[in-house]
């Protein structure tokens, strides 16, 4: 059969384009040849949306509920029930008129942990499916940030981040929040306000930024990549409880764990070599950035929680996402703060990570250490003191007198801080930056935090152990350890300095409760406490770098 030009042409045309679709592509992370799917990347021109001015949020809370306003605000994460929800009408740029007849479009209730302990509460807002997006979202995240005392931080931090490559952000936006109840008898509006919107990590997140809604995605609650498969199962697993589950990691995508499952299997065998485990399961420069970033703002809180894991439906490498920088930007130095209950270790820069299986053994590596620094460097050449400080300036422009007002003034007096004290942090904010970068080279110093092991007794003896720790110097270490009966060490019994073993071993102890704890020490004289901890459940306090002891 003959076949005329234009089809030979057009034939060949069909045939080429694979072809042409490959050209340009690059090999895998693992060396392996073939066609790879793109890397998932932010879209950018969503952040040209985002807006420094006050935008004038309504919600009214309609007669059909049971619960009211103050049934929301009166729960906390210590309540033994579920967070009340309410119907309301949301509005926005002007308020609704009607008093009469209002339909619902939406369902408000409380957001946060700690927060919803605070005086003054955060709420999650969900659209109804056939409402209005707002803004192009369906749900308003509304954080009242009650223990910034700036109360910028995480819109400052989220909008720097959206300038960096190799990473995602979130759209913000401050609003004033203005609530009514058709329920009382005063149905005029209450102001609620200063509020910053962060966008919600879900399906519309996904579509946004053109990724697939059956993505793997978690929010990181209590995860530091250890491998507890007693509680990280699989869906069709007997064993699986979703809610244990879900107190280590939030699912926000997908119900199946099998991709998640694999990664962690992978990080924490010490036999596969960890550049190899990245190169497979994560995007590297995704990876490196996440957290040279973490560093550099100084968020001390990306330990455990307060990071998303993305795993796009069409590939099996694994994407750091930032959650939540109300803790950056040199917090925990804040006028009024009190850090003793935050172990010193998370405040030394890479230290903070040291916990984690993943983390550690990147680090480990001096090649990817030299990477994390270069683009620290590379960061803090985009985030510069003067982009930091327009950023700010504009911030404290749109919120100032809102956070200097009733009712947000309340949080500074229970904060122990006042408006003199808020004015100075404002301006202290505009050095953080620098000051994360100080900390880092700063923390690079010190030796790493290690881990508080068992107490073996044998016989009438009883040996104490820990793990060994590490220097980026490879300078000589040595361990100071000390025995107590009291967790705050005011009555010490032992103590052994400029140890170089891991271990001790003492005489028969007394029946009774002691408590323990190992400092490493460097060279040049530099101190790390072990990142092992003791509760004090009747007191409600925490003891770093302790361990107790009972002995019957």
């Amino acid at each position: 059969m003959k076949v005329n030009k234009f089809v030979r042409v057009l034939l060949a045309l069909v045939l080429l384009i694979p072809l042409v679709a490959g050209c340009g592509e690059v090999k895998n992370n693992d060396g392996a040849s073939g066609t790879v799917t793109k890397a998932a990347q932010d879209n950018k021109e969503l952040y040209a949306q985002n807006s420094y001015e006050l935008e004038d949020v309504y919600v009214t809370i309609t007669t059909d509920n049971t619960a009211d306003m103050k049934a929301v605000d009166a729960w906390n994460i210590e309540a033994a029930y579920p967070k009340p929800e309410i119907s309301v009408r949301f509005d926005y740029g002007k308020p609704a008129s009607d008093t009469t007849g209002v339909i619902p479009n939406a369902v408000l209730s409380q957001r946060g942990s700690s927060a919803s302990l605070a005086v003054l509460k955060s709420y999650k807002i969900k659209l109804s499916d056939g409402a209005a997006l707002w803004n192009g979202q369906k749900t308003l995240n509304l954080n009242k940030h009650p223990y910034d005392l700036t109360r910028i931080r995480n819109k400052v931090c989220l909008d720097l981040i959206s300038m960096f490559d190799h990473t995602f952000s979130m759209r913000t936006q401050f609003c004033h929040l203005y609530v009514r109840d058709l329920n009382s008898s005063n149905k005029e509006y209450r102001d609620y306000g200063l509020y910053t919107h962060v966008e919600e990590p879900g399906k519309n997140y996904l579509k946004a930024r053109g990724l697939s809604a059956n993505s793997y995605m978690y929010k990181a609650k209590n995860f530091d990549f250890n491998a507890d498969f007693n509680v990280i199962r699989n869906i069709e697993d007997p064993a699986y409880d979703k809610t244990k589950f879900e107190q280590i990691l939030s699912i926000e995508g997908v119900e199946e764990h099998s991709r998640l499952i694999e990664m962690l299997k992978a990080v924490n065998d010490e036999s596969q070599d960890i550049d190899d485990v990245i190169a497979k399961y994560f995007d590297r420069e995704n990876y490196v950035t996440w957290i040279a970033m973490n560093l550099l703002l100084g968020n001390t809180d990306t330990d455990v929680a307060n990071f998303i894991l993305l795993s796009p439906a069409d590939q099996e490498k694994w994407y750091f996402m930032p959650w939540d920088y109300d803790d950056a930007l040199g917090k925990v130095y804040q006028p009024g703060a009190d850090i003793s209950w935050m172990a010193t270790y998370l405040r030394d820069g890479v230290a903070m990570y040291w916990k984690s299986p993943l983390h550690r053994r990147f680090l480990e590596e001096p090649q990817n250490l030299a990477d994390v620094t270069a683009k620290v460097e590379e960061l803090s050449s985009i985030a510069t003191d003067q982009v930091l400080k327009e950023k700010i300036d504009r911030c404290y422009a749109s919120t100032s007198s809102l956070a200097k007002s009733l009712p947000d003034l309340v949080l500074m007096k229970e904060g122990n801080a006042s408006v003199q004290l808020y004015e100075s942090e404002i301006a202290r904010l505009r050095t953080a930056v620098d000051e994360g970068r100080r900390i880092y080279y700063e923390g690079l110093k010190k030796p790493m935090p290690f881990e508080l092991k068992d107490v073996i007794q044998g016989g009438d003896k009883f040996t104490f152990t820990w793990g060994e720790s590490y220097d980026f110097d490879g300078e000589q270490l040595s361990y100071d350890f000390t025995l107590s009966t009291t967790a705050d060490f005011s009555d010490v019994i032992a103590k052994k300095q400029n140890l170089k073993e891991t271990s001790v071993r003492l005489d028969p102890l007394a029946p009774g409760t002691y408590y323990w704890k190992v400092e490493v020490v460097d060279s040049s004289g530099n101190r790390q406490v072990s990142y092992s901890s003791y509760f004090d459940e009747e007191a409600g306090d925490d003891y770093y770098g302790v361990n107790q002891l009972t002995v019957k």
